[in-house]
């Protein structure tokens, strides 16, 4: 019965769920695969990736990307040469990928892996580097990959041999030509995926640098014209092999979903997004570094429009692929399925408050799972944010300022969320997507303290605000050693100096002022609502016009609309 009683306390506070099932991310030894859609690419702006800057220095030892995607963080891929041929570049196409279709031939890259290098190659660059493979912080003033570092580097290669007709070239990574060389096997079924180029440097090697950066050429030795890359992998070694600590796996691409990732059936022409057990296997096994790590499986993607039971039926299907091809591939030994209910933001085909319902219903079935299958976990920074939509207006401010949360440092830049430019703005203009850096990292670390099962910093007593209730709870705390959420400054013990800068946070935590009255929306003042009043409305959109702000929200848009319409009172 008290352990109920915790886990009711945990869904209630801290929107986690099962958090007690999941290594710890921050300390283990792990692989996390994230699958997810564009909420999850590789880019600064996305929290997965801004994820990695939060975790404790030296827990970060791998990272896997695509070999081919636009703005991808940390690892790049940068073919030298405009006279190759990228083929089948189909941009931020989603899904199904044709492959060697200009020959001839039937072949389909079907997993979402960002994209890939599909190379024909000009034959005047025999004997030249081809491409350039390097490693930069994700934070360019944290040290976040030491650990990859430290005792030497691994850098290898995944994708495809060709068929139908097209021949690898013979690609080697200098200087390291010798266990560099492309493998020489036959060309194998198109769907698989194999090791092309494997190398490793020593701790003091001039392409890795003391700041923690990596740079490799990989060159073209003839023998071929093509080569077909899909995944680069750099991860630390230390004497006895590859680092422990946290190996960084996306298998993300735009546009995905729930359904999709369920999908067993494999796809057969561009766009549609599917991939069979196989192949997730195959990829799963040929991007591992070691087979020994415990996996855990995070989904972080838009939330959809769907029934609870809708959610709840594609989660299992995700659940049960992914047991399958774990048992199956022999990697492991345990594995962990965690879903991250994303922050609130604009759902397709609904309203706003056809978003509530949307965020509510994806949380129930998450539940409902965790109940069935003792390794399911879940997060929501839905309800972890009490369901605030960080998009400029009343609430999104109220939150930031009376929670003392504006603060947020990246780069060594330390901005306030609530003033210029932001104003709580942390959505792109779609309303979808994290803004930038700084959003990304303040919902990063949102996410590592809810995975701890916190709230955030100084709500020591969970209740969801900043008070004087959680002094107490701080001196209840008073001496307590190791990781703990009253120990603010992080110094491994709670003492004078949390207190002091949890007086800091209570009086930085003010009560935001009410909104103002809405104005009239008979913004010309001719007595009558009608077409005058619109076409004032519209002639402002988007701008902070007190005088046509009708909401006082600090943006004329759609509810302002909603307020002229339903108050009409002009003629037809």
């Amino acid at each position: 019965m008290i352990a109920f009683l915790v886990l009711a306390q945990v869904l209630d506070s801290y929107a986690g769920i099962g958090l007690d099932r999941l290594p710890d991310i921050e300390h283990d030894d792990l692989r996390l695969v994230v699958l997810g859609d564009s909420f999850a690419g590789q880019s600064r702006s996305r929290i997965p990736t801004a994820l990695l800057s939060e975790l404790p220095e030296g827990q970060l030892v791998g990272v896997r990307t695509s070999a081919h995607t636009l703005y991808a963080r940390p690892v790049r891929t940068q073919l030298l040469s405009e006279r190759h041929l990228v083929v089948n570049d189909q941009g931020f196409t989603s899904g199904c990928r044709e492959l060697e279709l200009d020959v001839g031939g039937n072949a389909w890259m079907r997993l979402p892996i960002g994209g890939l290098f599909d190379l024909r190659l000009d034959a005047r660059e025999t004997g030249q580097s081809l491409m350039k493979l390097s490693y930069g912080k994700v934070d360019p003033s944290l040290n976040e990959s030491r650990s990859l570092f430290e005792d030497g580097l691994l850098v290898r290669g995944v994708g495809r041999f060709p068929t139908n007709g097209l021949s690898p070239a013979h690609i080697s990574c200098a200087p390291w030509s010798e266990s560099c060389v492309v493998e020489g096997a036959e060309p194998a079924e198109p769907s698989k995926l194999h090791q092309l180029f494997e190398t490793s440097s020593a701790s003091d090697a001039p392409e890795l640098n003391a700041g923690g950066e990596a740079e490799f050429l990989v060159d073209w030795n003839g023998g071929g014209d093509t080569v077909q890359l899909t995944d680069v992998i750099f991860h630390g070694m230390q004497s006895q092999g590859a680092s422990e600590g946290l190996y960084f796996t996306p298998l993300t691409d735009v546009s995905w979903g729930y359904y999709t990732y369920s999908n067993p059936e494999p796809c057969v022409e561009l766009g549609i997004k599917s991939f069979t057990d196989e192949e997730l296997q195959n990829w799963l096994v040929e991007t591992s570094v070691r087979d020994d790590q415990d996996l855990v499986f995070m989904m972080h993607l838009d939330t959809e429009k769907a029934e609870v039971e809708q959610h709840q039926m594609i989660l299992n299907q995700i659940w049960h692929r992914v047991d399958s091809v774990v048992e199956s591939s022999g990697l492991g030994p345990n594995w962990s399925f965690l879903v991250v209910v994303p922050f609130r933001h604009d759902v397709n085909n609904t309203g706003i408050s056809g978003e509530v319902d949307s965020f509510e219903d994806l949380w129930a079935a998450v539940r409902l799972l965790a109940e069935e299958h003792s390794n399911v976990s879940g997060v929501s920074l839905y309800h972890y944010f009490q369901g605030v939509r960080f998009d400029g207006g009343y609430d999104a401010r109220r939150f930031l300022i009376e929670n003392c949360q504006g603060q947020v440092t990246w780069n060594q830049n330390q901005v306030n969320l609530v003033d210029l430019p932001f104003q709580a703005d942390l959505l792109d203009p779609q309303e979808i997507h994290m803004r930038d850096a700084y959003s990304a990292r303040y919902m990063a670390n949102a996410l590592l303290r809810a995975l701890r099962g916190w709230s955030f910093p100084g709500d020591l007593n969970q209740n969801g605000s900043l008070d004087s209730a959680d002094l107490s709870a701080l001196l209840a705390q008073w001496g307590a050693v190791g990781v703990n959420e009253a120990d603010l400054d992080g110094s491994g013990v709670v003492d004078d100096q949390d207190l002091d800068l949890l007086t800091q946070r209570l009086d930085c935590a003010v009560p935001y002022p009410p909104p103002p009255p809405p104005l009239s929306p008979d913004l010309d003042g001719d007595g009558l609502v009608g077409i005058s009043d619109l076409l004032l409305l519209l002639a402002n959109w988007g701008s902070d016009d007190p005088a046509i702000d009708i909401t006082r929200d600090g943006v004329v848009d759609w509810s302002d609309q909603l307020i002229v319409l339903s108050n009409w009172t002009a003629s037809p």
